[in-house]
This record gives structure tokens, C-alpha cells and sequence, in this order.
């Protein structure tokens, strides 16, 4: 019988509503004060004439029309409409969505601190965030949860929002949790408070060859300066020569915080490292400070299509400079900045104010007029890099120096699904008393695709139908591999494990390491040709 499993992030549950809305609302910039990101009110005289038709028009609605009318739905479809003319990334966010939104931002929630999946009918604890109230406590990885507060937490019906109704409250309430675990004869009872809880850290940092620091930057958040440097202070700045920044799936956040890291990678003072400007063409700098913590050389940046905002500044501003090399696939293309405008209901208006653009000038936003042709924008300019003079595409997105192709046929298989697969695997092999085993490391090493997806019929697609031979079937073993290390040991084990079969990394490190190569990639007259 086929297993159905419902993947829940407890530590996420803030984020849920957030994660139906458009890419936009998690990549929003504040242009006018560092780390203030919501703006409390408009000017009453920077609002038009027309202000009152809207409210009016719904009040006639209200007390006239024949049937009864839901206005909060009448509004709701108002707004989405006018803001529909509009660009992709201004919306209206209800007040739920803002509370996700503001606690993404800021990296902290109230909670307990775990990540987890249902297997058939029991919800089993396979992460705990460092220093939550989880860690504090006996709970441990693999404990399947019996009961929250005296609540049945097993069944069928058990869903997501069970869950989180059964974890809400506020600072000190306390949870007490009835688990089974592995091994033990009788179920045991875990206590602990709710508090406030640090999203796992949006940076994660390996060391390879002995001196390349790996670090893998998730989005940029209100810490994630901080948790850079501490990054690198883990691994030890003496031993780090060279730098490859994963930017794949990172969809933006904090101008500033982005532009801190990135001023991070240039020596010299005053480097322009991106700008904003508005509709009357008054421009915001940012630009590098000299300040030198880290003695880095070679820098290579690893992007994807999912790469966004932030990312794309970054891996703009190295580009434009020669500083790296920027490798994967070409990025999303946002280059419009929001600022947030807070409103009377609890909710929020996210409004595109600025474009910004590269340090050579190049606007990264792709057109999202679909009248509009990639490419035939208007704008002739041809845009150089400084220090190379090679030539930069422009409203593209950021187009890489160096391609890693993507087979576009291969069935897309999710993070969700390859961590159900990964706990699966470990089940099924009853390895899951192997925690810190060299040797059960070396086993899922060795395992084949045919191994990873034996009776796994529950896919959302016939896997069966592609050869085993198939670089698809290849990429999906490999991702699946990931997330077994991933939930067998931690992110930064599964990350070096990785390095084996991450076409993106394996590339960074060879061009690192060849510096002639390296070089010869970043003075190439057409990128797209590489």
C-alpha cells in the first residue's frame, strides 16, 4: 500500500498565507531609510482627486442594491483589479499576509522551533532549530508526536492548520507533547514554552579545497548581514582565498543588507554598487565602503531562474565590475523597487516607486508587458563591463558568463517530494538509528536511482517511464540524495556532500581553481556565448 505524505514546516507556519502570493511580496526594497520597511501613511495631498469614488460607489451598493453583496469580497476584487494595470509586484496585503510578511523579514516568530512531516496518520519531528524552545527540551529528530496539550495529534484528517492551532499562543504558554521514539518502549512526555524563535539561519557556509568558503544565502532578511559574517567567522577567515555565493531560489529582500554584503567583496571605497531612481529621476547610490573583513580573490556567483531581486544586484554589481564569474541560469529579471504603505484595516499596499539599476546602468527588469519582446525594449545603449569591456545584455535579467543547462523536459520533482522520499528511504532501510554513521553515509551514497525510488508510486507522476540512464533521472536522484543527507545529519554535511554531484558547484570550484580559465570566462566579449 502506497504512503501519502503531507509535508508541514512548523517553524513556517507564519508564512503560509504569504506563500500564495505573487514572488514579488517577499522581494520588496525600502529606498528611503535603512531597515524601515514599512512606511506608516501617505500625505493626504499626494492623494488624487479621485479619492472617496471607490468607498462611495460601495456604500449605494450596501444599502440599495436588491441582493445581499459580502463588500469585504467586493473591495477585495476592486483592488486586485486596479492593481492588475499595474506592475506584478505592487499588491494589497491582508493583514494575515502582512503578519507573514513582517515576520519573514525580520527572522523571528513565536513558536517552538520545529520542522516536520506527516507519515500517513503521525506527524514526525525531522528538524530542530538551534537554540528554540525544541532544542531546550528532551524532543529529538524522529520522535512522532502522539499528542499536543491532550490533543489527539494522529489521524487521517490530520492537516496543517490542525497543527497550528494546536501550537498557537504567545511567550510562556506552555506545551506539553506525548511522542514516541524510536527505540523506546513507551511513549515520553516532552514540555517546553512557546517563545520567540530565529528562523533557521538564512546563511549556511562550508569550507572546500581547503580554502574556498561555500555559502549558500537564502534571502536576504533584517539578519542576514550579521549571519553572514558569523558564517564565515565559523569556518575561520584565515583559511578563506576565494569565495563561491549561491544565490539559486533566493528571492531578495533588504536593499541594504544586500548591499552591505556586496560591499563586502570590494576593496576600494565608493564603488558604485547599484542605484535607484523614481519617477522624477532622483537616484539613490549605494556604494562600497572600503571596509575589508575577509582577504577574498575569486568570487563565483551561482544563480538559477528562481534567482531574484537581491541576488540579482548582487550578481549584477559583480558582473558589471569583473569581480567574478556568475554561473548557472539566466535570473528572474526584477528590478523594480516597493515600498509599503501600512492601512487602516491592519493590512498593507506594496507599491513599486523606483526601478534600479547595475552599476553600468543596466535596468535587470524583464518586461512584463507581454505585448513587450525580451530584447526590444527601446533601449539601444550598449552596456559594457568596466574593467573587461565585455558586453552585458540589458532588461534580461542577469545572463550568466558561464551556463549550466537545464534539461526544460525533465518532470520538475519538489522539495517536498524529495524529503518525503529522503525520510522513506531511511524508513524503509531502517536506518534511522544511524545518525553520525560514517558508514550509513556511505550507504546513501552508493544508493541508485532504481534504490531511491523503489515503491514510491505516490510521485505526482510516473517516474518509471524515464530510463534510469536519463540525466533527468540523474538530477532527481541527486536532489533526492540532498535532502536524505539533509535530514539525516545537518544542511552544511549534505551541502559538502553535494559537491559531488552539484553540477553548479563542481564548476565554481574547477573555474576557481584554474585561474586562467577563470579569467578567460570573464573576458569574453559575449556571455551568451560561453
Amino acid at each position: 500500500m502506497s504512503k501519502t505524505f503531507n509535508i508541514k514546516y512548523d517553524f513556517l507556519q507564519p508564512f503560509i498565507y504569504s506563500i500564495l502570493i505573487a514572488l514579488g511580496i517577499y522581494v520588496g526594497f525600502n529606498i528611503s531609510k535603512e531597515n524601515s520597511f514599512y512606511l506608516d501613511k501617505v500625505e493626504e495631498n499626494e492623494i488624487g482627486a479621485g479619492t472617496g469614488r471607490i468607498e462611495e460607489v460601495l456604500r449605494f451598493i450596501e444599502s440599495k442594491y436588491v441582493d445581499d453583496i459580502d463588500s469585504e469580497i467586493l473591495v477585495q476584487k476592486a483592488l486586485d483589479e486596479i492593481l492588475d494595470q499595474l506592475d506584478p509586484h505592487s499588491t494589497y496585503l491582508s493583514e494575515k499576509q502582512l503578519k507573514g510578511v513582517n515576520q519573514q523579514m525580520t527572522g523571528n516568530y513565536q513558536g517552538i522551533g520545529v520542522e516536520t512531516i506527516s507519515d500517513n496518520d503521525t506527524l514526525i519531528i525531522i528538524n530542530v532549530i538551534n537554540g528554540s524552545p525544541a532544542e531546550k527540551s528532551s524532543l529529538k529528530v524522529f520522535d512522532r508526536v502522539l499528542q499536543i496539550n491532550g490533543a489527539d495529534m494522529t489521524g487521517a484528517d490530520l492537516t496543517a492548520h490542525s497543527l497550528n492551532q494546536a501550537l498557537q499562543g504567545k511567550t510562556g504558554d506552555r506545551i506539553n507533547m506525548l511522542v514516541e521514539r524510536p527505540g523506546e518502549t513507551t511513549p515520553i512526555n516532552v514540555e517546553m514554552e512557546i517563545d520567540e524563535v530565529g528562523i533557521p539561519s538564512s546563511c549556511t557556509a562550508v569550507l572546500f579545497e581547503d580554502s574556498i568558503a561555500y555559502v549558500k544565502i537564502k534571502h536576504f532578511n533584517a539578519k542576514v548581514y550579521k549571519e553572514f559574517n558569523f558564517a564565515l567567522e565559523d569556518i575561520g577567515p584565515e583559511k578563506i582565498k576565494h569565495l563561491i555565493l549561491d544565490l539559486r531560489d533566493n528571492p531578495g529582500g533588504y536593499l541594504p543588507e544586500t548591499a552591505k554584503i556586496l560591499s563586502l567583496l570590494f576593496t576600494e571605497r565608493e564603488q558604485l554598487l547599484v542605484y535607484t531612481e523614481d519617477r522624477s529621476k532622483r537616484k539613490s547610490e549605494y556604494k562600497s565602503t572600503g571596509t575589508k573583513f575577509y582577504d577574498i580573490n575569486q568570487v563565483a556567483v551561482l544563480v538559477n531562474e528562481s534567482s531574484a531581486s537581491g541576488s540579482e544586484i548582487m550578481a549584477g554589481a559583480i558582473q558589471d565590475w569583473d569581480r567574478g564569474v556568475i554561473i548557472g541560469q539566466t535570473t528572474f529579471g526584477k528590478g523594480l523597487v516597493q515600498e509599503q504603505y501600512n492601512l487602516k484595516n491592519g493590512g498593507a499596499l506594496r507599491l513599486t516607486v523606483a526601478r534600479y539599476f547595475t552599476p553600468t546602468g543596466r535596468s535587470i527588469q524583464k518586461p512584463y508587458d507581454k505585448s513587450i519582446v525580451i530584447g526590444d525594449t527601446g533601449d539601444s545603449t550598449i552596456y559594457e563591463s568596466f574593467v573587461n569591456r565585455r558586453i552585458l545584455p540589458n532588461h534580461t535579467g542577469i545572463v550568466p558568463d558561464v551556463f549550466i543547462e537545464q534539461n526544460a523536459d525533465c518532470p520538475a520533482i519538489s522539495k517536498i517530494e524529495s524529503i518525503e522520499i529522503a525520510y522513506d528511504i531511511l524508513e524503509k532501510n531502517n536506518w534511522l538509528h544511524g545518525i553520525n554513521s560514517s558508514e550509513l553515509l556511505d550507504k546513501i551514497t552508493s544508493l541508485t536511482i532504481e534504490d531511491e525510488l523503489a515503491d514510491m508510486d505516490y510521485l505526482v507522476y510516473n517516474l518509471n517511464m524515464i530510463s534510469p540512464s536519463n540525466p533527468c533521472m540523474s538530477a532527481i536522484g541527486e536532489q533526492i540524495k540532498f535532502q536524505t543527507f539533509k535530514v539525516l545529519s545537518t544542511e552544511n554535511e549534505a551541502i559538502k556532500m553535494s559537491a559531488a554531484f552539484d553540477d553548479h558547484i563542481k564548476e565554481a570550484i574547477r573555474m576557481i581553481k584554474d585561474k586562467k580559465l577563470l579569467a578567460k570566462a570573464t573576458s569574453q566579449s559575449s556571455p551568451q556565448n560561453n
